[in-house]
């Protein structure tokens, strides 16, 4: 064999032997396609018999799960349906005139728009103090009016007077009717979707570690202080307090409004979470 036959044929076999390590990893890659496609098929048959397992095939999306409770003096993400269009958010603050809860929210939700918006907001609001025959009487806090600031309406809807003995305008309203004198005015006051939020995890579904829902966990039944931020991407619940109002003991509304940069109030990053989870 002359050299020059023994280097063809040596450049034939390692064309050979190439094409046979090419077709085996085709069928390697082959095989592993097969089995992925079984075993998701597998798991989706089971998934679908037992009701077990559910299957999401996205990419980087997330599921969402209602809360089968309502915590009290906490949030959380109640819903991810669409309440606006584009990057809109609305807070819907549900209170009372002499709440001492909507008076220590009122701080965090103040500075959080604040903060988010970067605009001062003092103009809407009006310094006021909770019912001094309540608990944590006389607490500071802010009464708001309604506004529209860039993509953020802030939208207050108070149920009774200061003394939760009437209307805001001070009709009365019997101790028994309350709850339902409080919801007749969310009802009316609110998109249908937002007042059946409140409803179902305000009267509905119990407060966390109870039975008893949150309207109701009260020894005079009644519409607590809560407040939905509701935007495209979903909504989120802050109920009751959401630090302790002994924080505020003592301190005039004027004074923590001046000097509220120096003063240890919470929930202003959890209301800034809310609102950017949501727009």
């Amino acid at each position: 064999m002359t050299n020059k036959e023994y280097k063809k044929r040596k450049a034939e076999r390692q064309a050979q032997n190439r094409k046979m390590e090419e077709a085996k990893q085709t069928r390697m890659n082959f095989t592993r396609l097969i089995s992925i496609i079984v075993v998701v098929a597998l798991v989706a048959v089971v998934g679908g018999l037992f009701g077990t397992g559910v299957i999401h095939v996205s990419l980087g999306g997330s599921s969402f799960s209602p809360p089968s409770s309502t915590p009290f003096g906490g949030y959380e993400q109640i819903s991810a349906s669409s309440y606006a269009t584009g990057n809109n958010v609305t807070i819907y603050y549900f209170s009372w005139y002499g709440c001492p809860y909507g008076a220590t929210d009122s701080w965090s939700f103040y500075e959080a728009v604040s903060q988010y918006l970067g605009v001062n907001i003092s103009s809407y609001v009006s310094p006021h103090y909770s019912y001094s025959n309540d608990v944590d009487p006389n607490t500071p806090g802010l009464i708001f009016t309604s506004f529209h600031i860039k993509n953020l309406y802030f939208d207050p809807i108070y149920v009774y007077n200061q003394t939760m003995t009437g209307t805001v305008n001070n009709v009365p309203i019997a101790q028994s009717d309350l709850v339902q004198e409080g919801l007749s005015e969310i009802n009316s006051s609110v998109p249908s979707a937002i007042s059946a939020l409140e409803y179902k995890y305000l009267a509905v579904i119990p407060i966390s570690g109870s039975n008893v829902p949150s309207f109701y966990g009260f020894s005079l039944h009644h519409v607590n202080t809560n407040i939905i931020v509701a935007g495209a991407k979903g909504a989120w619940l802050f109920n009751g307090p959401i630090y302790s109002p002994s924080i505020l003991s003592g301190l005039s509304p004027q004074y923590v409004l001046n000097d509220l940069s120096n003063i240890n109030i919470g929930g202003v990053s959890a209301v800034l979470h809310a609102i950017n989870s949501v727009a």
